[in-house]
């Protein structure tokens, strides 16, 4: 999902699916979601709230659910492509 913003910056949403064994082995294929929707209720500088309703492919399901998070730094990313790297198992 892409959302340009106000700004001229592009902000990109991922929502993948894991499920790992006790080595963080990604025990499900195919596990970004193919549809749903990811909605933003607060996302300001200090938090982010919403929730989320997204649909796997090859029986994997759907997830439904809410979230609130502290808004962090993330580094500027170097050039405009979408981030391939996953983020780090820590079992």
């Amino acid at each position: 999902m892409e959302d340009n913003g106000s700004g001229t910056a592009t902000r990109f949403v991922v929502a993948n699916l894991s499920h790992g064994d006790p080595s963080c082995n990604n025990l499900l294929k195919d596990s970004d979601a193919t549809s749903g929707s990811i909605t933003f209720t607060r996302l300001d500088s200090n938090r982010v709230e919403g929730s989320y309703n997204l649909v796997f492919p090859n029986g994997n399901g759907t997830l439904t659910g809410t979230f609130v998070a502290p808004n962090c730094a993330i580094p500027a990313p170097t050039s405009d492509a979408i981030p391939t790297t996953r983020p780090t198992c820590e079992p």
